[in-house]
């Protein structure tokens, strides 16, 4: 329940931050057809459901590695986790008005 709590605010973030780099870059380059089919491509890539399909496929492929981030937990060392979610909290309240409370 979490992870799609934390993938919900992520998105939400990620969609908007897309939309405002489209308007900002590529909406008037002439190429109307085409960015049109890249962004539904883009919008679809950042849903929860992708996003969470992707999460999962990834700890599935890497479940029986040690990563640094678990190698930092079992050493009682700080994780670069609270930074990731602070980011996200902090781009999507700061920037959109959105309230990431789970991403703080």
């Amino acid at each position: 329940v979490i992870t799609r709590q934390l993938l919900e605010e992520v998105s939400s973030v990620a969609l908007m931050e897309m939309e405002t780099l489209f308007e900002d870059t590529m909406k008037n380059d002439g190429d109307g057809s085409k960015n049109g089919i890249w962004l539904q491509s883009t919008r679809e890539q950042l849903s929860v459901s992708s996003l969470e399909a992707f999460v999962f496929k990834v700890m599935s492929g890497t479940a029986n590695n040690i990563s640094s981030m678990l190698q930092d937990v079992r050493a009682n060392r700080t994780t670069e986790v609270r930074y990731l979610n602070g980011y996200v909290s902090c781009l999507g309240q700061e920037k959109y008005g959105l309230e990431c409370p789970r991403n703080m």
